[in-house]
């Protein structure tokens, strides 16, 4: 998983979908920002936060409220046109990895708390939201409502619970959480160490990275930063588990301060999101590069993890998502059944696109929605529905028999 990854990487929309289909003032979430920075500011607790920042608004009224509710309408009658539902329809799938409080320099491509309550306001208002592994079977069946989206966040971290289930919860809409589980209860995923690690650095500070082929570097401000970030994370992505685990390892012993150990949720956090109506997915162990490893392996990490889910939650979990998500790069045909063999009823990848009838069900595309206007955001859903053919992985079989658990090995 690259720093990129997160909500997507592609260029920005025109103006002409914000006049069509945005709010024209184009401002923030009903002052969402200034007011949730004051309250974070006073209080550790960003459920407590959260509230601060949403409570007290006067009633509707203005041409701001008038121009919303216009924008609601559009957003309704584009996204029946575009996604119908019944026999032939389309599933966008969202894809989210982190929600920041506030923007942060080195995460640039990362939702803040502001940003995603536009964009989960104007889902709301366009799409029927269900949980993916309703939608799935509909999909198949040929039963899928009009305009039905599904809502995933990928590998557990902690501000999923803090910042996007409270908003989440504002605008009653549901999601699935794919939960790596070796990282709960103050674990952190290869590519945070990394970041964490190029964040501490001291300006003009030199370090060795020889080992992984890039020499001696250096960061002088929040560009160069992500350069390096970027570059360490590729370097080290595809590497053994043990061996990336090393190299992390040597990289924040490094730098003089100590790194988070806070940035996943812990086990009482991820039953609160089930207890809370939020659906718990499978993500694997460890977030290896499923291809990179022998068939055993492989097979050990996703029903470790499965096992662990269904352990903490007292319900075996029923969607999974491919660590880093590529199609062939990433994950092959064996590792589709696997996660059949498993007991998985439906997966996700990273391949860009929405979901068709036609599609097996065991590698579902996605895309991340890096718009802030929510008109554009909206309007993005809208063209999405053209990218209906993404390069999967060949499958032998037109669809996977029913799943059906099997024993880790």
């Amino acid at each position: 998983m690259d720093l990129g990854k997160h909500v997507g990487r592609t260029g920005p929309s025109s103006a002409v979908d914000c006049q069509l289909l945005g709010e024209a003032d184009g401002g923030p979430a009903d002052g969402l920002p200034a007011r949730y920075a004051r309250a974070q500011a006073r209080t550790p607790s960003r459920h407590t936060a959260f509230g601060a920042a949403t409570r007290g608004r006067g009633p509707a009224i203005g041409m701001r409220e008038i121009v919303r509710a216009a924008a609601a309408r559009l957003y309704r009658l584009g996204a029946r046109s575009t996604y119908p539902g019944g026999c032939g329809s389309r599933l966008p799938i969202l894809m989210y990895h982190r929600v920041v409080a506030r923007k942060d320099p080195l995460l640039n491509d990362v939702p803040d708390a502001a940003t995603l309550a536009d964009q989960l306001r104007a889902l709301s208002q366009a799409f029927t939201v269900l949980p993916l592994e309703e939608a799935v079977e509909r999909l198949q069946a040929g039963t899928l409502p009009p305009r039905a989206a599904c809502i995933t966040f990928d590998d557990g971290y902690r501000d999923n619970y803090e910042l996007a289930l409270p908003l989440l919860q504002q605008f009653k809409l549901t999601a699935t959480f794919f939960v790596s589980t070796g990282f709960l209860d103050g674990g952190r995923m290869f590519n945070d160490t990394v970041l964490e690690s190029v964040r501490r650095l001291g300006a003009h500070q030199r370090i060795d990275l020889g080992e992984i082929g890039l020499g001696q570097r250096s960061v002088s401000d929040a560009a160069s930063r992500i350069a390096l970030a970027d570059d360490i994370v590729a370097a080290i992505k595809y590497l053994p588990l043990e061996r990336r685990e090393e190299v992390c390892a040597s990289l924040a012993g490094q730098v003089d301060t100590p790194l988070p150990d806070d940035l996943m949720m812990t086990s009482d956090q991820v039953r609160a999101m089930a207890r809370a109506g939020m659906t718990i997915g499978g993500h694997t162990r460890h977030h290896p590069i499923l291809a990179r490893m022998d068939r055993d392996a492989a097979a050990l990490e996703i029903m470790a993890n499965r096992d662990a889910l269904t352990s903490l939650l007292g319900a075996a979990p029923n969607c999974f998502a491919y660590p880093n998500g590529k199609p062939n790069a990433d994950y092959t045909a064996e590792h589709m059944e696997l996660v059949r063999q498993a007991g998985y009823r439906c997966a996700v990848s990273t391949a860009w696109g929405v979901a068709t009838h036609e599609m097996n069900r065991y590698q579902l595309p996605r895309f991340g929605p890096p718009d802030r206007h929510p008109g554009v955001f909206v309007a993005r859903l809208m063209r999405m529905s053209f990218h209906h053919r993404p390069e999967l992985v060949a499958f032998p079989h037109d669809e996977p028999s029913s799943p059906r658990p099997v024993s880790a090995p």
